[in-house]
């Protein structure tokens, strides 16, 4: 389960170019990051 430090935890799951924005006095977050690349796609 996702806790305290989300983008260190989603950079752990493969994730890359994490980025976290806090807004309304930090009530809010988005993080957005980009998916692992597939080796597997043709």
């Amino acid at each position: 389960m996702l806790e305290d430090d989300l983008p260190s935890q989603i950079r752990q799951m493969g994730f890359t170019q994490v980025n976290q924005e806090l807004l309304a006095g930090r009530a809010l977050q988005r993080i957005t990051a980009c998916r692992p690349h597939s080796n597997d796609q043709p």
